[in-house]
């Protein structure tokens, strides 16, 4: 039998106008001694600063009920972990567990972290030092056996759920309305689950993060969900001291992704390796695959040090079925409202081709492109054709761009409209599909420092008298039953 710890029982106020916080603790301590759920009734609006979940504790939300946050920073306890991202401040958040299991956060209800999008300025982060502090609805650290469905999240000051070091999670039927920062941010996680959510976020929808050697990001599966996002729809890295392995994304749909569908970087030693992307279709996305290996600086250290991490690799990837409208979008700042994010700028250097890029002495290898239709937007000039100066990986100073250089806009122009690939190896393209809006000047693929590359059934658009591939340092680049349409 289950047992029911009620909020208002303790003497929380439930229409919002109050904070509760205290008696919110109460009802979820009760219910982790016993075992039972804390709920939260239809109509009710809990409004709350950071509590703690125990283990064995169930929320549920009835629909039209709400956890309610606050802008104000005086409400966040400051011992709910440390973000992963030196020195960006996102340490506070609203609901927090550590080193707990059986946690289950399911209903029909809302988590509304009260947030409208801006930087906060607090005096001291949870490491002492001043900095902008945002706050985030959901970190579990350490935890077993996660169960998030059904709820809404929304309003987060940063991300709106952290997973760290997690065993056994499923999300399901989730909607996350995050205009600010990121929707999951998963980090070092096991046997992972997330299916049937939409996601509206301000950054990556789901950003996927290793943050030590010995904890990798292994068994994940990511299907039938929307995503729609200012940034990137699936990211690896950085953080990337573990390695990601055999992770699946199955029957999803990416729009309006300003920053590129599918992101895949290796930058501080590990490997991304043994993982499927199939049956996805993307409309308006930038930059569709990339994947890139390069050597940052160890941005999630404590303490700001130059040294380069060591080199990685990324291998032993497959992609199949999947549909590209590839856009550069949004096409101006009039759409920086939908975002909140009013410095907002889209690409603006044609570079929504498909980009593989290793690094010198650690090719992309051993990579299986099968069914791969893409659509896009041309327009690219014979300079931009003829360009062969494009910067290699190792020659760009990891601050040189920022606080990190994984963006394409820092290589300008590429020769190519279609796929770019350098430093690959063992790459095979099945049934390959390129279309343009208007005329480019470009060839459809341009790959230096490459080899064992075979195109097998590969349809493209090109401008008349231009090669089909352009294979610049190559060694053996095969095509079989090549088509180009001029």
């Amino acid at each position: 039998m289950i047992r029911y710890f009620e909020p208002l029982d303790y003497g929380a106020c439930s229409d919002g106008s109050r904070f509760c916080t205290q008696e919110f603790q109460q009802a979820l301590d009760a219910a982790g001694l016993e075992g039972g759920t804390v709920l939260i009734r239809a109509g009710c609006v809990y409004k709350i600063g950071t509590v703690y979940l125990r283990s064995h504790t169930r929320i549920y939300l009835e629909g039209n009920s709400k956890i309610l946050g606050t802008n104000d920073l005086a409400a966040y306890a400051k011992d709910t972990g440390i973000n992963p991202y030196y020195p960006e401040m996102i340490d506070r958040c609203l609901i927090y567990a550590k080193d707990a299991e059986d946690i289950v956060i399911e209903g029909s209800g809302t988590i509304d972290g009260g947030c409208d999008g801006v930087h906060y300025i607090y005096p001291e982060g949870a490491l002492g030092r001043e900095a902008k502090q945002r706050p985030m609805l959901l970190r579990l650290e350490g935890c077993l056996n996660v169960r998030v469905a059904g709820i809404t999240l929304t309003r987060a000051g940063a991300w709106c759920v952290h997973l760290k070091y997690l065993d056994n999670v499923r999300l399901t039927d989730v909607t996350i309305i995050n205009r600010r920062q990121d929707g999951f941010n998963i980090e070092s996680c096991s046997n992972v689950t997330i299916s049937g959510c939409k996601l509206v976020c301000g950054d990556d929808a789901i950003a996927l993060t290793t943050s030590r050697k010995d904890k990798p990001l292994r068994n994940l599966t990511v299907s039938n969900c929307i995503m729609t996002t200012r940034w990137s729809a699936i990211r690896m890295g950085p953080l990337s001291k573990g390695n990601f392995e055999n992770v699946t994304v199955s029957n999803c749909v990416f729009t309006d992704c300003g920053g590129g569908g599918l992101k895949l970087g290796m930058y501080e030693g590990a490997e991304i390796r043994n993982c499927t992307f199939s049956n996805i279709v993307m409309e308006n996305c930038a930059a569709p695959i990339n994947l890139l290996v390069d050597r940052f600086y160890d941005i999630g250290n404590l303490e700001e040090k130059d040294d380069l991490m060591p080199l990685g690799s990324i291998h032993h990837l497959m992609f199949s079925n999947i549909r590209v409208i590839a856009r550069k979008y949004p096409l101006d700042a009039s759409n920086a409202e939908k975002w909140a994010m009013p410095e907002y700028r889209s690409h603006s250097d044609l570079n929504d081709t498909i980009f593989i890029h290793g690094y010198p002495g650690s090719d992309i290898h051993h990579l299986h492109f099968d069914n791969i239709d893409v659509s896009f937007e041309g327009g690219g000039s014979e300079e931009t054709a003829n360009r062969r100066d494009v910067t290699d990986m190792d020659a760009f100073g990891p601050r040189e761009y920022g606080y990190w250089t994984d963006g394409k806009s820092v290589w300008g122009p590429l020769p190519a409209y279609g796929l770019y690939a350098r430093h690959a190896r063992c790459l095979r393209f099945h049934q390959l599909f390129f279309s343009l809006d208007e005329k480019d000047a470009r060839a459809p693929v341009y790959m230096k420092q490459c080899d064992d590359i075979v195109f097998e059934i590969f349809e493209a658009e090109r401008g008349k008298n231009l090669p089909t591939i352009v294979a610049d340092q190559c060694g053996s680049v095969m095509a079989d039953a090549m088509i180009a349409r001029e």
